[in-house]
């Protein structure tokens, strides 16, 4: 399937401010810096001003470098996001598109062959070991071609082909996730994964004993990978994938994980807290270190306790409790 993705050659976008790397600093070099957006690896989000903040959590969360922020066509927003290289561009903008379907979204000198940039990345990709005991293994690639080290006595494999969802484990907010869970869930758990992604964090869950665990995400696609990948490692009766909104789930989850960034966490906080259990465990995630206080505000102020903050390459997943009893 290709991207309905609009790529351009050489392409401008309006001026900018400077953009801003995850540091703080302004990179030497980066997507709409001195306002073009004519270097390889870049992405131009133009977008309703309400949905500007979104936007940029969705182009950090994919990996950008940099993210510049102007004035577009009749009070639109325009994004300017750098990536490392055209092949992380195109995957970005694939997710942009699906998320924010109403925004035009172009990858500058990306090049028309989309399918094969958003594969590309597989050729490189490795197993990946988060928390004491999970492995997150590419399913394309051969167990006996590597290290036999790398998976120990007692780890848990969870075989992973994201498609075109976010989530092969790689990403160190995924990696944070995946180790509270390891440290959380047991048989006695249950858990919803709200903005399940390629499912990596439920199937994670359902290999570690949880039943049962329900996969939300608003994207289609997202739920077609996670059905796929809870029968490839033998979950399909404990993993339910669906598009519900998790304002309409009924019940609660002694374990609600929540990987979807900032803007996306404070719009749904009443929602999400509404899902975990009494004494239950809530894990977010796709915040950066230096931006994430008022996921913090919004989530206390529904009376949950913080009780961890891991932290991962300028990555955190903040870990409350819910102290009410049932």
């Amino acid at each position: 399937m290709t991207e309905r993705i609009e790529v351009r050659s050489g392409a401008r976008a309006p001026a900018s401010r400077p953009t801003m790397g995850r540091g703080g600093a302004v990179p030497e070099q980066n997507c709409g810096h001195s306002g073009q957006s004519d270097v390889p690896g870049c992405v131009v989000v133009e977008v309703a001003s309400a949905d500007a903040e979104l936007a940029a959590d969705l182009c950090w969360f994919a990996g950008a470098t940099a993210v510049g922020e102007g004035v577009g066509a009749g009070g639109a927003v325009t994004l300017e996001a750098g990536f490392t290289t055209d092949d992380e561009a195109v995957r970005a903008a694939a997710t942009l598109r699906r998320r924010l379907p109403v925004a035009t979204v172009a990858v500058v000198d990306a090049g028309p062959a989309l399918d094969a940039a958003l594969d590309a990345w597989k050729t490189h990709a490795r197993p990946v070991r988060a928390g004491r005991r999970l492995v997150v293994w590419p399913d394309w690639i051969d167990p006996g071609g590597l290290d036999d080290g790398l998976v120990r006595p007692g780890d848990v494999v969870v075989r992973i082909d994201p498609g075109r969802a976010f989530g092969s484990g790689s990403h160190p907010s995924t990696r944070l996730c995946l180790g509270v869970l390891d440290d959380l869930v047991d048989p006695a758990s249950s858990v919803l994964d709200v903005g399940c992604g390629s499912g990596v964090l439920a199937v994670a869950a359902a290999l570690l004993g949880a039943d049962p665990v329900v996969a939300v995400d608003v994207d289609p696609v997202a739920v077609a990978a996670t059905r796929d990948n809870a029968a490839a490692n033998g979950m399909t009766g404990r993993v339910v994938a669906s598009t519900t909104p998790v304002g309409e789930i009924t019940g609660t989850s002694s374990v609600v994980v929540a990987n979807i960034g900032a803007a996306t966490l404070v719009e749904l906080a009443g929602d999400i807290v509404a899902r975990l259990a009494p004494g239950g465990t809530l894990v977010l995630a796709g915040l950066l270190t230096s931006s994430w206080d008022r996921v913090r505000v919004a989530y206390e102020a529904h009376d949950l306790m913080l009780v961890a903050v891991p932290e991962e390459e300028g990555w955190v997943a903040p870990v409350f409790t819910n102290p009410r009893r049932a």
